[in-house]
């Protein structure tokens, strides 16, 4: 623990001397200073920082660290950033990308919800993760509505708005449906993922009686392989169990516009009627198979 202190200490060091340029002078001076020490100064800066510590420092790290040096030399510099931990997420090296394994997931590697949906403006939360592990991939679905289905090499494969003016609430796949079943305050949407965005039909099972709050998907066997079970609680204290067909997913038990992307369907009109009980008098915020 001291000793790797001390190397901290060094390091803060280092980057002030190597970053510092007289403040007398103007910034024309400065900057013509600073450019010619970052011309050939990246292999004394690797050396020096693999003199503290070690050769565990990747070169893309060293390299990323260099380049924002070089971009902004007054920004902040934190330890954190040559072992993957801190840093730009602004672009994905090849290199890591091609991984085929990992042992640790840098912040390279990350991406918002947000900006995968197109809309880096607004402020939005991750508000479900599932893993899918028959196809591996994982859905990701924010507060505002976006969801998004995620390789497990961390490529983002679709994504869709679905343009919910209330909260998601919860996610999950419904295998046998091949569909990505998604909770609202106000429905059920059900999204197929591997349709082209121009062919895409987003189902909302709507209106419901009371406000989904959580879901998760029930895996039974049944007869017939195109159904799906899903559990959800309700702000009244209700848990309700919903089984989906590939039948109630026809234009004949909508209602609204049928050339619209968005197709409403009642609960009424389903296969199976919505099974209900209740537990308590409170909202039910999480359910689990």
């Amino acid at each position: 623990m001291g000793s790797f202190q001390a190397k901290l200490a060094l390091f803060e060091q280092f980057i002030q001397e190597f970053t510092y340029v007289d403040e007398e002078l103007n910034p024309e001076e400065r900057q013509q200073i600073l450019q010619a020490r970052l011309t050939n100064g990246y292999e004394p800066f690797c050396e020096a920082i693999r003199g503290l510590f070690g050769n565990d420092v990747s070169t893309q790290d060293l390299k990323a660290l260099f380049r924002k040096i070089a971009l902004n030399p007054d920004a902040q510099v934190d330890w954190s950033e040559l072992f993957g931990i801190g840093g730009s997420t602004d672009e994905v090296p090849d290199l890591l990308l091609n991984e085929d394994t990992s042992s640790v997931i840098t912040t390279s590697k990350r991406r918002s919800v947000g900006e995968a949906g197109g809309d880096k403006k607004r402020r939005d939360v991750v508000k479900s993760i599932v893993h899918v592990p028959k196809y591996d991939f994982y859905i990701i679905a924010s507060q505002k509505g976006i969801i998004c289905q995620w390789s497990s090499r961390f490529r983002l494969q679709s994504c869709v708005d679905l343009n919910e003016s209330s909260w998601v609430t919860g996610c999950g796949f419904l295998p046998s449906l091949r569909r990505i079943a998604v909770t609202s305050e106000r429905a059920v949407s059900l999204w197929d993922y591997r349709v082209k965005r121009k062919q895409l039909t987003i189902y909302q099972v709507k209106p419901m009686e009371n406000s989904p709050q959580c879901m998760t998907y029930i895996p039974w066997k049944t007869d017939s392989i195109n159904e799906d079970t899903i559990l959800f609680g309700d702000d009244q204290g209700y848990i309700n169990l919903m089984i989906l067909t590939s039948k109630d997913l026809h234009m004949k038990n909508s209602t609204g516009k049928t050339d619209s992307q968005f197709v409403a369907i009642e609960p009424n009109k389903l296969s199976y009627a919505i099974q209900r009980r209740k537990l308590h008098d409170d909202c039910v915020i999480k359910v689990l198979w």
